[in-house]
């Protein structure tokens, strides 16, 4: 089988075993011998008496001369010299092209895109063979040999990785597998240099999710749930001890701790629970941290059920994933009610990415957030490129990662939306809030802002009141017309007790105001905007969303909510 065969059929190792020997890959032998010649003239070499000598400079012109004086004899002078130069600067191509009117061979990329399959030995001295895309970018099947001796076969879609693929690397760790943009995602199989052996779930590169690690060195094998790449719990079994087992959990430095339980061949179970002492974190730069094995304690005795195995795995060895809420609804929907609930209860990082933006953009060291800042100071939208990077640096905080995150207001688009599968931010719940515009638009322009402090408040159910140092609202007489220009006290039935009400703070009220996007015309044009990209975002999370009406009393709304979130994720 030649080698584009064995790409093109998934062929994994025969592809990685042709790719080996540069015969196979179909290029001009005078061209490849040039292209092999600067690479090995890259790499320092060896004198008479075997002491290491300077790589060659081969950008010089003295060089590229000589190259093509000596090794494309056979070719017009002007054009062997293009040539060499061509592989020295840009590498060298042999394949499809894109159709273009006007041909011009100052340049490769003048001579247009490559388009098809095609063989790409890089300047750099990484080699692939396979299918180029729209812009000529890797797409379809392709094999990649870089010039640190990794090999991938399988497919690419924008020029990364992606899709079913297998993976050789230097150290000679092999992947098979699930890959997207460029990373591990999804399931497959790593088996490492000493034999080791994941199979399993993986997100953005890492272990994530349901698995099983054989351990050959130990003699166990462990089927778990790791997180970011972690163990956090797993039924470990001792191949060692037959039908002997352990269920727990783990923290990060593999240490089993808390609650747990053994489970032994001749029908004996033990549960109790490890301890172990804190490590102590090392400052940057110093000595590794001292790590103390965990201490077994409170062993109770009992015997081993028929149900057992699947008891001991729910209750020792079972975790769920982080929830990680989008929740999104249009302007005046209830959503920051909503939010601050949802906080309350489940201790997410709450992030919107208004707030994200103005974060970024105050923080110097930020250098998305002073490209953003600079746009929007011109009066420039963010670009979503920049929009989504800022949301990326905010959910990869350890805070987020460790208390799930909730994610309000984005993203506004499907676009949006995939391009957070790219950087690998997956919410688990989705929560859509549908209010009727008229209702809407009496919520949003009843609203005023008080100038002085920021806080917004409702002509109908939000009015600005006198508060007592432990901030509760004062009492006063209710005031009524006199007929003659004043006021009198509201009196009850006694004729003679005014009545009391709620302290109306009428120096703020003075001084409220309607901001400019609170007009039933600025909403009716927001409206249009978020319409316009709901079904799309609704869509992009339909396994994982709910539709809620937010035309109810807060506290209705949130019993669904709650209920909503409360129910288990199973990872995937």
């Amino acid at each position: 089988m030649d080698l584009q065969a064995a790409i093109l059929s998934d062929k994994y190792d025969e592809a990685k075993q042709l790719l080996a020997d540069t015969a196979n890959l179909g290029v001009e032998p005078v061209k490849l011998s040039v292209w092999e010649r600067v690479q090995k003239d890259k790499l320092p070499g060896k004198d008479e008496e075997g002491n290491e000598t300077e790589p060659k400079d081969v950008a010089s012109e003295e060089y590229m001369t000589e190259l093509a004086g000596s090794m494309l004899k056979d070719v017009d002078p002007a054009d062997a010299l293009f040539i060499a130069k061509a592989i020295v600067s840009i590498g060298l191509y042999e394949g499809g092209r894109a159709s273009v009117e006007e041909v011009d061979k100052a340049f490769d990329t003048q001579v247009g895109s490559r388009a098809g399959f095609g063989v790409s030995l890089l300047a750099g001295g990484d080699i692939y063979v396979g299918e180029y895309g729209a812009g000529g970018a890797r797409e379809g099947k392709g094999a990649l040999k870089t010039k640190g001796n990794t090999i991938y076969v399988g497919g690419w879609k924008e020029g990364k990785r992606h899709g079913q693929g297998s993976m050789t690397y230097a150290d000679k760790g092999v992947y098979v597998g699930a890959w997207s943009y460029g990373k591990r995602h999804g399931k497959g199989t790593f088996t490492y240099p000493n034999g080791d052996v994941y199979t399993g779930k993986w997100c953005g590169g890492v272990k994530h999710g349901l698995g099983t690690y054989k351990a050959t060195e130990a003699k166990s094998v462990y089927e778990g749930v790791w997180k970011d790449g972690t163990m956090v719990v797993s039924k470990c079994t001792f191949q060692s001890a037959k039908d002997a087992a352990f269920y727990g959990k783990y923290d990060k430095y593999g240490r089993p701790t808390g609650a747990g339980a053994f489970a032994f061949g001749n029908g004996v179970s033990v549960s109790g629970s490890y301890t172990a002492a804190p490590v102590e974190e090392p400052e940057e730069g110093g000595e590794a941290p001292v790590i103390t094995p965990a201490v077994w304690s409170g062993a109770e005795f009992a015997s081993v059920g028929s149900m057992t195995d699947q008891t001991y795995k729910k209750s020792y060895a079972w975790a769920h994933p982080n929830l990680n809420v989008v929740i999104a609804g249009a302007p005046a929907s209830g959503k920051g009610t909503q939010c601050e609930k949802i906080v309350a209860k489940f201790g997410l990082v709450h992030l919107s990415t208004g707030d994200m933006l103005r974060a970024a953009a105050a923080d110097e060291g930020n250098e998305l957030g002073q490209i953003a800042k600079a746009k929007m100071e011109a009066g420039e939208l963010v670009p979503d490129d920049l929009i989504i990077g800022l949301v990326a640096q905010a959910l990869n905080t350890p805070e987020c990662k460790k208390k799930g995150w909730l994610l309000d207001g984005f993203p506004r688009t499907a676009a949006q939306a995939h391009a957070m599968s790219k950087f690998f931010l997956f919410p688990n719940k989705c929560i859509m809030l549908d209010v009727p515009f008229e209702v809407l638009a009496e919520r949003v322009t009843g609203r005023r802002l008080d100038p002085e402090t920021g806080t917004i408040y409702h002509l109908k159910t939000k009015l600005p009141y006198k508060r007592d140092e432990a901030g509760n609202i004062l009492q006063e007489p209710l005031m009524q017309d006199d007929g003659n220009g004043g006021k009198v006290p509201v009196m009850e039935e006694d004729g003679v007790t005014p009545k009391m009400g709620d302290a109306l703070d009428e120096a703020v009220m003075a001084r409220l105001t309607q901001r400019g996007d609170d007009t039933v015309e600025a909403l009716t044009k927001r409206l249009e905007s978020f319409s316009k990209n709901r079904d799309a975002v609704a869509a992009a999370y339909s396994d994982i969303s709910i539709e809620l009406n937010g035309n109810r009393a807060p506290d209705a709304v949130w019993a669904d909510i709650c209920a909503y979130l409360e129910k288990e994720i199973p990872f995937p």
